[in-house]
């Protein structure tokens, strides 16, 4: 798909001038389109990723804008190795981009949109008309529809300077219902520049900005891996690598859990720091039971070692995040982590008896053996 600027279309009862209609465009920019069949493409590439694969020495890195971990983290790496590694963008220059299976799964191929008419979430391609928006506004035929610039929400002119737009987007069964109304939309799937996609609408919304953004790179990534033969490594295999030597066990578990219980917010922050630089998948059972016990670690910060590690752990999450209590009560934790992380719960068991022996202020529970 090529790259362009683009806003949703509605062609929409007036407000103003019922009952004639005019069409009324979203302010801000859609993030794009996935095309259906790069979707799959992608699924596969990601399927099918070495999960081993490691930075190695004599290589040229690039840590992309779809991985999550923090850049400097890369940088005292090399630095404490002594690694000669040198980072860089340009893609023909490179040996390995680094990137976040997690952050390609959930914000690129999991895309659902909600069905009114079949009243559920469906994960189903639609097929979308784009067109420049010069062939509405420069038409006397649609000339009638366009209102006022009474409201800045409606407003061509506001649109195409403020946005950057170029194009309107619109879905094709959307489109048709414009044609019942005037059969001279018919021009516009005739025009030179008109394309039809098959595909997945990306809309930017608040908190997605950093997705939208490097939807560009995630489009033109397979294509330039094959192009300059570029090595993937993941970044949480990275993370690994980086942390590898402070493993969270019991013991540790039992001082971080005392940190975090304080009321010094020092020690919460220091709790946190020693979180995000461990070896996660070894540690991993005693941080998930320390991120259902308080709610402080899921928090979101601009702290982007925390959250590389937070948005790891909030997988295994199923609880409160808003709300004056964000905890969860003692039976449905253990439900909770009986359904998310089964695995874990041998580990987990001791950690769940100090969790309740320390509210209680006293040793009521001395042992808790799985059935």
């Amino acid at each position: 798909m090529k790259d362009r600027n683009t806003v949703g279309l509605r062609f929409q009862q007036s407000h103003y001038q019922s009952p004639t209609y005019h069409f009324s465009t979203a302010w801000n920019k859609l993030g794009g389109i996935i095309p259906a069949n790069y979707k799959e493409r992608l699924d596969n590439f990601i399927n099918n990723i070495d999960k081993t694969a490691k930075l190695e020495d004599n290589e040229t890195v690039y840590i992309s804008p779809i991985s999550e971990l923090p850049s400097y983290k890369l940088k005292n790496y090399i630095e404490e190795n002594k690694l000669n590694i040198n980072t860089a963008r340009k893609i023909e220059k490179l040996d390995t981009i680094v990137i976040s299976e997690s952050f390609l799964r959930k914000n690129y191929l999991n895309i659902k949109k909600y069905d009114y008419n079949k009243g559920k979430w469906i994960t189903d391609s639609e097929t979308f008309l784009i067109f420049p928006i010069s062939t509405i506004v420069d038409n006397p035929n649609f000339k009638k529809y366009i209102p006022k610039a009474e409201n800045y929400y409606y407003d061509i002119t506001y649109i195409t300077r403020k946005v950057k737009a170029t194009h309107y987007i619109v879905e094709i069964n959307e489109f048709k219902s414009w044609i019942k109304q005037n059969s001279s939309f018919r021009e516009i799937l005739t025009h030179k520049d008109t394309e039809t996609i098959d595909g997945y609408k990306l809309e930017q919304t608040h908190g997605n900005k950093k997705v939208c953004d490097a939807l560009g790179f995630v489009l033109n990534l397979l294509d330039n891996i094959e192009k300059h033969n570029i090595k993937i490594v993941l970044d949480n295999s990275l993370q690994e690598d980086i942390n590898k030597g402070l493993v969270v066990d019991y013991e540790t578990f039992e001082t971080l859990y005392g940190m975090l219980r304080s009321s010094d917010m020092d020690s919460w922050e220091v709790a946190k720091e020693i979180i995000a630089n461990c070896e996660f998948e070894a540690s991993k059972p005693y941080l998930i039971f320390l991120y259902y016990t308080f709610a402080e670690l899921r928090k979101r910060t601009l702290n982007k070692n925390h959250m590389f590690v937070r948005n790891a752990l909030h997988k295994f999450y199923d609880g409160p995040m808003s709300g004056r209590d964000q905890s969860i009560s003692i039976d449905r934790l253990i439900v909770k982590l009986g359904e998310r992380c089964p695995q874990y719960l041998q580990q987990q068991m001791p950690c769940l008896v100090y969790h309740m022996n320390s509210l209680a202020g006293k040793t009521v529970i001395k042992e808790i053996t799985l059935a």
